[in-house]
């Protein structure tokens, strides 16, 4: 995947290894804890990784959709 930093590459295989499984995306509270990072580092990784497209965050309750995972 091009267009994604190291760190940007681990962030959304985590996403998308939790989501498979665990059959639900991770919260934002998980993904800092993961890192060992504070929420709003995880809620920035998030942003960026949605506006390159490649996630996309959904409304309802912290849900994240990956395009790898549907």
């Amino acid at each position: 995947m091009k267009d994604l930093t190291d760190r940007q590459h681990e962030f959304l295989d985590f996403i998308v290894l939790f989501h498979v499984t665990n059959d639900r995306p991770p919260s934002y509270r998980e993904i800092s804890k993961h890192f060992n990072v504070s929420v709003k580092t995880a809620w920035d990784s998030i942003k960026v990784l949605e506006k390159k497209g490649f996630i996309k965050k959904n409304t309802i309750a912290e849900g994240i959709e990956t395009k790898y995972v549907k």
